[in-house]
C-alpha cells in the first residue's frame, strides 16, 4: 500500500496542486491521494464550484467537519479531524510544505514526509494536451512580442537619440506598459516583464527603466502566464530601432548562431551539460570570452536554458538532464559587453523521439529591425516611381484594350509604405496577377518574389525588401 500524498496551499500559488486538481483558488486548501482516491477539503465558499471543475474524485465541504468539533474551530483542527477520519498518520508532502503547520502536524502525531523535486515526476514529461496548453500561453507571450515591434517601428528618433512615441519620450516603464497589456487583453498575467536597452541589457534579470534610445540594442523577455489554465510562456528577442553598428550586428548574429546549434544537437540522450559547455566554447571561440571585466561578468554566463510549464523555471535544469521525449525546455543563450550591449534569443521547444519541435513560433532571423535602413530602401524605390508608373500605365491601357483586365479594376496601385512585419518585410505594390504576369514576361520586374498571404490582401504580391530589384526598360 503505498503512502498517501498530502497537500495544503493555495492552488494560485502552487503548482504541484493546480496539476493534481486542475483547480485555481487563492486560498489553501487540502488535498489527499489515497489508495489512488483524491479528495479536496474546501471551504463552503468554494464547494460548489469545486465540484464542477476539479479534477478530483470527492469534494468535502470543510463545514461538514467543522459541524462536529466544538466552537469555534481552527483551520488545523478540521484537517487533523478529516485525516483521522480517513485514517492517515502518514503522508508525502512536497517539500514547500510550510515549517509551522508541518510542526503543527507533529504535535499530532502525524508523520510528514518531505519529497525533494517535482511532486509529481510526470509534470517534466508533457502530454499532447498540455503541449497545446503551453502553445496557447505562447500565443499570448508572442502577443506581447508583437505589441512591443509594432510600437518600436512607429517611435521617432529625436533629439539624443532618445525615442519618442505618442508624442512623448519612449521609456522601458511606457513599453513594458504596452506589452503588459496587449498579455491582458488576449487572457495572460505579465509578471516582471524585461525591457532592457544599452548596458542595462548587460544585466539578464534587469527589468529596464528610463528612455529607450535609437541605435542600441533592446532586449525584450516577456514570461506571462495564462490564467486560463496556469502555464506559462517564455520568449526573448533582441531588437534595434535604428542603425546597427557591424559590432552589434556580429554579436547579435553570433547568439542567434549559438542558439541554432543548440537546437540542432537537442535529441533524446544528448547529455544537456555537454551542450551548454559546447554553447559557451562556441562563444570563447568567436571572440566572447566569459570573464570579470572590471569587475562585472561578461560574456555567457547563465544557462542555456530552463524546463517550463507551470512554473516559469521547473524540471529538468538544462545543463543537469539528459534530454528524454515529452520534456519542454527553453533555448537562450545570450551574451553581455558593457559597452556594446547585451542579446538575448529566447525560444521553446519540446523533444520528440526523434529530435526537437518548435513550440515558439515569432520568427527571430531578421531580429535587428534596422528601420532606417529600410525606409532608405523604400524612398530609392520610390524615386523610380515616375518611371513605373508610366510603364504600368501603359501595361493598363494595354491590357484593357485587349479584355485581360477588367475596366474597374487598375492594373496595380501602391500599398502604405509604412508596413513592416517582424521579419522586416514591407509591402509595396498590389499587383493584379495578370499584370505581374506581364511584368515578368517583359524582363521588367524580374526578381519580384511572392512571399507568404496575409489575410487582408488576399492574391496581392509580397515583397521582401531583400529581394527587390528592378529594372526598368527604356
Amino acid at each position: 500500500m503505498s503512502t498517501p500524498r498530502l497537500i495544503i496551499a493555495a492552488s494560485e500559488h502552487c503548482p504541484d496542486l493546480l496539476y493534481a486538481t486542475g483547480f485555481f483558488a487563492p486560498d489553501p486548501f487540502l488535498f489527499l491521494e489515497k489508495n489512488g482516491k483524491r479528495t479536496l477539503l474546501l471551504n463552503d465558499l468554494e464547494i460548489d464550484r469545486g465540484r464542477s471543475q476539479a479534477r478530483v474524485d470527492e469534494v468535502i465541504a470543510e463545514s461538514e467537519i467543522s459541524k462536529r468539533l466544538p466552537k469555534p474551530t481552527l483551520f488545523t483542527e478540521i484537517v487533523f479531524r478529516f485525516l483521522k477520519d480517513q485514517k492517515v498518520r502518514k503522508a508525502l508532502v512536497p517539500a514547500s510544505f510550510p515549517l509551522g503547520l508541518a510542526h503543527e502536524f507533529t504535535k499530532a502525531g502525524i508523520q510528514l514526509i518531505p519529497q525533494s523535486g517535482l511532486f509529481w515526476k510526470e509534470r517534466e514529461f508533457k502530454t499532447d494536451t498540455e503541449l497545446k496548453l503551453m502553445r496557447r500561453a505562447l500565443l499570448i507571450t508572442e502577443t506581447g512580442l508583437a505589441r512591443a515591434m509594432e510600437v518600436l517601428r512607429a517611435s521617432e528618433i529625436g533629439r539624443r537619440n532618445r525615442l519618442s512615441w505618442a508624442g512623448k519620450t519612449l521609456t522601458s516603464e511606457i513599453l513594458r506598459a504596452e506589452i503588459d497589456s496587449a498579455i491582458l487583453h488576449v487572457g495572460g498575467q505579465p509578471a516582471h516583464t524585461i525591457v532592457a536597452g544599452g548596458n542595462q541589457a548587460c544585466d539578464p534579470h534587469e527589468r529596464g527603466h528610463g528612455p529607450l534610445h535609437a541605435h542600441s540594442l533592446i532586449i525584450l523577455d516577456i514570461f506571462p502566464r495564462d490564467a486560463l489554465t496556469g502555464y506559462f510562456g517564455d520568449m526573448t528577442r533582441t531588437v534595434l530601432r535604428g542603425k546597427a553598428t557591424d559590432t552589434q550586428r556580429r554579436l547579435w548574429e553570433t547568439v542567434r548562431k549559438a542558439q541554432e546549434l543548440a537546437l540542432k544537437e537537442m535529441k533524446p540522450g544528448t547529455d544537456g551539460g555537454k551542450l551548454h559547455d559546447a554553447v559557451k566554447d562556441y562563444f570563447t571561440l568567436s571572440g566572447y570570452p566569459t570573464e570579470l571585466r572590471d569587475g562585472r561578468q561578461t560574456g555567457f554566463f547563465h544557462g542555456t536554458g530552463h524546463g517550463l510549464g507551470l512554473e516559469i523555471h521547473e524540471e529538468p535544469r538544462f545543463s543537469k538532464t539528459i534530454f528524454r521525449p515529452g520534456q519542454v525546455i527553453t533555448v537562450e543563450p545570450g551574451l553581455y559587453y558593457p559597452g556594446i550591449g547585451g542579446v538575448r534569443i529566447e525560444d521553446v521547444v519540446t523533444l520528440t523521439k526523434t529530435g526537437i519541435r518548435m513550440l515558439s513560433k515569432l520568427n527571430a532571423t531578421k531580429l535587428i529591425n534596422d528601420m532606417e535602413e529600410i525606409f532608405e530602401l523604400i524612398k530609392a524605390f520610390n524615386r523610380l516611381k515616375e518611371k513605373i508608373v508610366e510603364l504600368i500605365c501603359k501595361i493598363d491601357l494595354l491590357l484593357k484594350s485587349t479584355g485581360s483586365c477588367e475596366q474597374s479594376a487598375p492594373a496595380i496601385h501602391y500599398l502604405p509604405n509604412d508596413y513592416v512585419d517582424e521579419e522586416g518585410a514591407c509591402s509595396i505594390l498590389h499587383i493584379c496577377p495578370r499584370t505581374l504576369a506581364y511584368l515578368r514576361a517583359e524582363g521588367s520586374i524580374p526578381y519580384i518574389k511572392k512571399g507568404r498571404r496575409i489575410q487582408y490582401m488576399v492574391g496581392d504580391v509580397y515583397l521582401y525588401l531583400e529581394q527587390i530589384k528592378l529594372r526598368i526598360k527604356d
